[in-house]
């Protein structure tokens, strides 16, 4: 398969608009003991967005927004610094070395590869093991959601799949956890559209889809869900509702998963131009959803914030407004507050960027350190948080090779791409997460033929 990403950006303008993005999800951290954090699919998500580069019904479409502008400076501050208490966090940080050098290992597992193309888009920690979700599809097929289970981050098997094949298109972009149930969004799409879609499961292994009701998940046209979290009533899913040429923001609840609710907020929250929620995270008593607003032409990152999970508001900060265009991919709570991940375009390419908040309300934009620019694009989908620091991963770009990537910092301001050799590849990475022993990422690898899930993760540390 060749570069995709590539061959559109080559030809594809900024007004054309003809899918939206397919990518990304985060499934962040809620009141559950498991720790999580993703972000939103890469193929698309590394290019969806800024570039959203979707494929659908095997067929891939570029949708990038315009602005080229020199970058501002912006203020050096620690991601380890707070200037207000921050909310409550109720996950343990795991004791890891995300250290730079020699610990990333790519998974081989047969299981997550095949005929046809399959992306993970998302995945969690469970059971002292991992659940990755996704799509898969087979030659000149309709896509299905995908589920992988895996023990030890190494050996992966898909499951659910008679529960998930249906007619259509289907994808799940994120996954988290209410009580002992798993819950997966995405979307279903068919001649007459796109629907939001929810999917449930008491065993990480048996799947089945909520069943849709038009006045919650859309008649059709463009109802996704990006993103789910464990928070306010029970378990919150952002993405975006509307048209091509009007995407508006969309928030759903649900107490227990099987019967949902949109949001009373979300007519108040459309403005014209497109706005949408990519990725979410919580912590007690705060909700906060990430994204994008182009409502000045450009896409500006983008944040929103509820104390419920049902009621929710636009936050205004000049950090997050700037020249050409900046959005977040993906966005964690963290043991001082919340910080978001994504990308900025001022330049001409994307370089990484970095969002930080002590309660999800006041927000700076961090250093723009050499690790996060240079040639090529470099994108970062998902950020987790250990003991020694942090961790994010994404893509870069590099002679027109998109290729998988993780960075580490221990401080927020002085950042390290790991070795590209040691995640070598031609893909991204979408979403990582953390056990107590264990680090591992998902995102696709990509060839002349097809595209394959993949995963890296560090060896178990004692």
């Amino acid at each position: 398969m060749p570069d995709l990403r590539l061959q559109l950006r080559e030809y594809v303008e900024d007004t054309i608009e003809r899918v939206d993005v397919e990518d990304v999800a985060v499934a962040i951290d809620g009141p559950s003991p498991r720790r999580s954090v993703v972000r939103t699919p890469a193929f698309v998500f590394a290019a969806a967005a800024v570039a959203f580069l979707v494929v659908i019904g095997g067929t891939a479409w570029l949708l990038r927004g315009s602005g080229s502008s020199p970058a501002e400076e912006v203020t050096t501050t620690s991601l380890l610094q707070s200037t207000t208490s921050a909310p409550a966090s109720t996950t343990a940080i795991p004791e890891l070395d995300a250290s730079p050098t020699g610990v990333w290992q790519r998974a081989t597992s047969d299981g997550l590869g095949g005929e046809g193309e399959q992306y993970a888009w998302n995945v969690i920690e469970y059971a002292g093991g991992f659940i990755a979700v996704g799509q898969s599809s087979e030659p000149d097929s309709s896509e299905n959601a995908a589920v992988w289970r895996s023990n030890d981050g190494y050996e992966w098997t898909p499951t659910g799949v008679a529960g998930l094949a249906e007619t259509g298109h289907q994808a799940m972009y994120g996954i988290t956890f209410l009580g002992e149930q798993a819950i997966a969004v995405g979307r279903h799409d068919d001649e007459d559209g796109a629907v939001a879609a929810v999917w449930r499961s008491t065993d990480g292994s048996s799947w089945e889809r909520v069943l849709h009701d038009d006045a919650v998940f859309g008649p059709g046209g463009h109802q996704w869900m990006w993103s789910v979290t464990a928070a306010g009533p029970g378990v919150v899913a952002v993405g975006h509702q509307g048209s091509f040429d009007d995407r508006d923001v969309a928030i759903w609840y649900s107490t227990d998963g099987q019967t949902w609710h949109v949001s009373p907020s979300e007519e108040g929250l459309a403005v014209p131009g497109h706005q949408v929620m990519i990725a979410t995270a919580a912590t007690e008593g705060v909700v906060v959803a990430a994204g994008y607003d182009a409502r000045s032409g450009d896409r500006d990152a983008a944040i929103w914030i509820s104390t419920d999970g049902v009621d929710w508001q636009q936050v205004e900060s000049s950090d997050l407004v700037a020249p050409g265009d900046q959005q977040i991919m993906g966005i964690t709570a963290t043991s001082t507050g919340f910080v978001a991940v994504g990308y900025d375009g001022a330049s001409g390419d994307w370089d990484a960027a970095v969002w930080t908040s002590p309660d999800g309300l006041n927000w700076s934009r961090m250093n723009r350190h050499e690790a996060l620019g240079g040639d090529g694009d470099q994108i970062m989908n998902a950020i987790a948080e250990t003991s020694d620091g942090f961790v994010a991963v994404g893509s870069i770009t590099r002679d027109g090779l998109e290729q998988p990537a993780v960075w580490t910092t221990d401080d927020g301001v002085a950042w390290m791409l790991v070795d590209p050799d040691t995640v070598d590849a031609s893909g991204g990475c979408s979403s990582v997460a953390l056990t107590p022993t264990q680090i591992t990422t998902v995102g696709y690898t990509v060839s002349d033929t097809d595209a394959d899930a993949a995963v890296w993760t560090t060896p178990p540390q004692d």
